[in-house]
């Protein structure tokens, strides 16, 4: 998976498809995010994924999309969040889940133009669009109409995250599993005088599209529910696991985890197409 150097004043960072940033990055983007959301944003009452095409979304455009959209699910300590604001806990410590439907098209579309305006892909030549263009559709392929790819992302200063199972709850209860889960990026850091754990930690779930011959949503089904179980086993290096079975499921029972991650279905319409 490539790596994209962030345009403008977060050049610094680095983002992948995964969008895992170091936590003073993430500061600097929320707080960039919440001047550029106060200053106006798009100059219109609707949101980007609605007021522009994807080939005009700016930096800001990207990142409202893929943390604030219908397609994320942003969930700090104070709860789901629709904008960037920042909830500490009694401590004074962050910590934050994410939920995102990484295969939906506007999620898709927002790391494209992300990375052309980190390339620069307004000034290069015609060779040099075709080759970034190669190269991305080469690095998008896994998104597929075959599959559903849903990311999660842990992020706490105070105790370790841990990967869990994953299942969509569908719209007659029953559970679809994934056929693969990767398993990444868990770090720990230890400073002078003190241990102080910053961890971050990510899945990425895949589910097939369909179940028995029929999508496994439709429009007008209710919602679309993302839930966790038990933890799986993880060493601190990127492992890719088989299909999980629905024998060994076991319901998580604290917070958003268990109770379900849940997306409307009307609020993931896109150009008149469900979009998951």
């Amino acid at each position: 998976m490539r790596w994209f150097r962030a345009a403008g004043k977060v050049s610094g960072a680095k983002i992948r498809r995964g969008v895992i940033l170091p936590p003073a990055a993430l500061a600097l983007c929320f707080s960039l995010a919440a001047f550029v959301s106060v200053a106006g944003g798009t100059g219109t009452k609707d949101p980007p994924w609605v007021a522009k095409d994807w080939t005009q979304w700016s930096v800001w455009d990207c990142e409202n999309i893929w943390t604030y959209s219908p397609w994320a699910y942003y969930w700090d300590v104070g709860g789901r969040e629709t904008g960037p604001t920042v909830f500490k806990n009694m401590q004074g410590r962050r910590g934050y889940y994410l939920v995102r439907l990484s295969s939906a098209l506007p999620i898709r579309q927002a790391f494209l133009r992300y990375a052309q305006l980190a390339k620069r892909y307004d000034r290069m030549s015609a060779q040099e669009k075709l080759k970034f263009d190669q190269e991305y559709a080469r690095d998008d392929a896994k998104y597929d109409a075959s599959q559903v790819v849903i990311f999660w992302w842990s992020y706490d200063n105070s105790w370790p995250g841990q990967s869990r199972q994953g299942a969509l709850v569908l719209g007659d209860g029953s559970l679809a599993m994934p056929i693969k889960t990767k398993l990444y990026c868990d770090q720990t850091v230890l400073e002078a005088g003190q241990i102080e754990h910053h961890v971050s930690t990510c899945a990425e779930y895949v589910f097939p599209r369909t179940v028995n011959g029929k999508p496994l949503y439709a429009a007008d089904d209710k919602e679309l529910v993302f839930v966790q179980g038990a933890v799986l086993p993880y060493h601190g290096n990127t492992e890719e696991l088989g299909p999980q079975r629905l024998e060994d499921f076991r319901l998580a029972h604290w917070g958003p985890s268990g109770h379900g991650y849940r997306f409307p279905t009307p609020t993931l319409m896109y150009k008149g197409k469900l979009e998951y």
